[in-house]
C-alpha cells in the first residue's frame, strides 16, 4: 500500500480557478461539490501517473489565509465576506480527509495580505516526510517558492512528489 498526502495552497488554486474560461467558482469560493470529489480525483491522477493502484489517502492539508483580522476590522462588508468564507471552510473541513490550516490575514495600504500560509505548508510537508507519514505527496500549487522543500522531501527522505500546478 502506497500512502499519499495532499497539500493544497488554496489561494494559488483559487487564482487559477478564477479565470473566466473555467467559470467554476461560486461567489469566489470553490464549491463543496468540487471539494467532495477532489481527493478521489487527485488519487486517480496519481495512480495514472505512477502506475500504482493500491493508494491510501493519508489526508488533504489545505492551507488557507484568513483575509481580514476580525478583531480590528470595521468594514461590515469585509466582516460579512470573511464570515461567509469561514463558514464555507467549515463545510470543507467537515468532509472526510480534509485538514484546514489557517494563516494570518491583515490589511495593508495596497489591500489584503497574508502571512504564514506557504511556510505552514512547507513545515507540514517536511514533518510528514520526516515522520514517514506518506510515500507520495501531491503539492497543489504552482508557486516556485516550494522548490527547495520539494528537493528536501525527495533527496533526503526519498519521497515522490507530484506537483499539480497550473
Amino acid at each position: 500500500m502506497t500512502r499519499v498526502a495532499i497539500f493544497v495552497d488554496q489561494e494559488n488554486l483559487i487564482s487559477y480557478l478564477n479565470k473566466p474560461k473555467l467559470n467554476i467558482l461560486e461567489d469566489k469560493f470553490i464549491p463543496i461539490r468540487v471539494w467532495s470529489k477532489f481527493n478521489q480525483e487527485m488519487l486517480g491522477l496519481t495512480s495514472q501517473r505512477s502506475g500504482l493502484t493500491d493508494l491510501k489517502h493519508m489526508g488533504t492539508w489545505m492551507f488557507v489565509s484568513k483575509r481580514v483580522d476580525l478583531h480590528n476590522e470595521r468594514d461590515s462588508e469585509e466582516l460579512k465576506l470573511e464570515s461567509r468564507f469561514l463558514e464555507h471552510m467549515k463545510q470543507v473541513d467537515s468532509l472526510f480527509g480534509f485538514i484546514i490550516k489557517y494563516g494570518i490575514g491583515y490589511r495593508t495600504q495596497s489591500g489584503l495580505s497574508s502571512k504564514g500560509v506557504d511556510v505552514n505548508l512547507v513545515c507540514q510537508m517536511l514533518v510528514g516526510a520526516f515522520e514517514n507519514e506518506y510515500d507520495i505527496c501531491i503539492l497543489v500549487s504552482d508557486d516556485d517558492e516550494f522548490i527547495p522543500s520539494i528537493e528536501i522531501v525527495q533527496n533526503f527522505y526519498g519521497k515522490q512528489v507530484y506537483n499539480a500546478g497550473f
